[in-house]
Formats: C-alpha cells, sequence, structure tokens
C-alpha cells in the first residue's frame, strides 16, 4: 500500500477546490440566464451556458405583430366600398346627361317671339296648320329655335325637320322677321363655283334686300336681323336660327 506524502495529499485537496469552484460557476451562470431570460419568453431544451445562451433564446422568442400587418385586412373593406360608389356616381352621371340630352331638344323648339308678335304674324295664316312650336305665316311655317347651333348644325336640323334655313325673298318677309330682336342664321352662303352668294335653292341673292351682302367675307356666314340687317359670322360660332317649311 502506497502512502501518501503531503505533498500529494496537498495537491488533491487543490484539485478538489477547484472542482468545486467549476461547478459553483456553472450553477451561477445556469442562474443567471434564467434571470435574464424568463421561461415565458419559450422554452428551450438547451442549456444556455453550454448550447449558446442568446442564440438559443432568439430562436424561441417571437416577435410580436406589428400593427401595420392588419391594416391591408382592414383597409380592403372601405377600398371595396369606394369602387362600388365611384361607379355608382359615374352611372348618375351617364344617365343624368341622356336626360338632359333628352330634354335639349324639347326646350328648343319653343318660339323665341313674344305671344303679342306670334298673334301678328298668324293673322290671315288659317290656310295652313303647322307643327306644335312653329309658327303659320302666308301659308308657310317657320321656326324660331330657342337653341343655339353653327351654321352647319342650324341646316342640317332644318333638313331633318323636313325644311330649310330661312330664305328672305321679298321685303315682307322683313317685315316679319322685325318683330324678332336676335340674330338668326340664314339660308345664305358664298359658293366659290359660282363666285356669289346663294340661297339654299340655289337662287341668287336680291341686292335690292339684302344690299350690303357683297361687303361680307367669303369665308364666313350670313345672320339676319331686320333692325339691323346682315352681320357675317364665323360659321363655326353658334347663334339662333329659322327653319321655314313650306305647306303643301
Amino acid at each position: 500500500m502506497l502512502k501518501t506524502g503531503p505533498e500529494e495529499i496537498e495537491i488533491n485537496n487543490q484539485q478538489d477546490t477547484l472542482d468545486m469552484k467549476s461547478e459553483n460557476l456553472k450553477t451561477h451562470q445556469q442562474l443567471t440566464a434564467d434571470k435574464l431570460f424568463p421561461s415565458t419568453w419559450g422554452p428551450t431544451s438547451h442549456s444556455c451556458s453550454q448550447q449558446g445562451l442568446c442564440d438559443s433564446y432568439m430562436r424561441s422568442y417571437t416577435l410580436p405583430k406589428s400593427p401595420a400587418m392588419g391594416l391591408t385586412s382592414q383597409t380592403t373593406p372601405w377600398n371595396l366600398i369606394s369602387g362600388i360608389l365611384g361607379v355608382i356616381c359615374l352611372f348618375l352621371m351617364a344617365t343624368m346627361g341622356i336626360l338632359l340630352k333628352d330634354l335639349y331638344p324639347k326646350h328648343s323648339i319653343q318660339p323665341t317671339l313674344s305671344p303679342d308678335a306670334i298673334t301678328e304674324l298668324q293673322k290671315g295664316s288659317n290656310c295652313c296648320s303647322c307643327p306644335k312650336g312653329w309658327i303659320a305665316y302666308h301659308c308657310n311655317c317657320y321656326f324660331f329655335s330657342g337653341e343655339l347651333k353653327t351654321w352647319k348644325e342650324s341646316r342640317d336640323f332644318c333638313g331633318s325637320q323636313n325644311s330649310s334655313l330661312v330664305q328672305i325673298e321679298n321685303g315682307d318677309k322683313l317685315h316679319f322677321m322685325s318683330s324678332s330682336k336676335y340674330f338668326y342664321w340664314i339660308g345664305l352662303s358664298y359658293h366659290k363655283k359660282c363666285d356669289a352668294w346663294l340661297w339654299e335653292d340655289g337662287s341668287s341673292v336680291s341686292q335690292d334686300l339684302l344690299p350690303l351682302v357683297q361687303k361680307l367675307s367669303p369665308e364666313k356666314c350670313v345672320m339676319y336681323n331686320a333692325r339691323q340687317s346682315v352681320l357675317d359670322e364665323s360659321c363655326d360660332d353658334k347663334y339662333r336660327f329659322i327653319c321655314k317649311q313650306k305647306v303643301i
């Protein structure tokens, strides 16, 4: 049996002391980790001191959802409602446009002459019957528009009513037009091929009735007001007009 000397006993005691300190250090590290990262963050089966304290708990920790993550789901219904309201507004605007378009021609058939002037014009005109909104005069029907149109639009409108822009043929026509205060497009235009001002039926204008016609610009169209004679304006401008319908 070997005897243990004092030196060997001292070495063994030192080794035991180191082992105890090592165990105490491990225990202290474990307790410290438990305090820093409570178990409520999420379970882990690894020792913090042995497997990597931060990496283990960072993997087990779940970040809370950001409020922005729920923003899309919350705003989606409002986007849908806004889209539906936009479609409804467009539908209402389109419907209103159609209704106004239908009502506008009804407004345009109202004559622009005063009741007294209409009565005066209709004297001695029992020989014919005119459509509603038209005026009978010397066995012809006349329409004084309340709607503004270009010269071409005016001519086309009269044509659609089986009539034409008014043609001034004698002084009597001038007298009956003097009852209105407006300027009106008439059926007189310049024809380059003929180098002359002609009526819609191709006849030439009388210099006695409209002496100032030759001074008008060939590039423009003619308006008439019996109080102020003739006036040339751009054919694309919009004014009132007079249609004439011959009664057969």
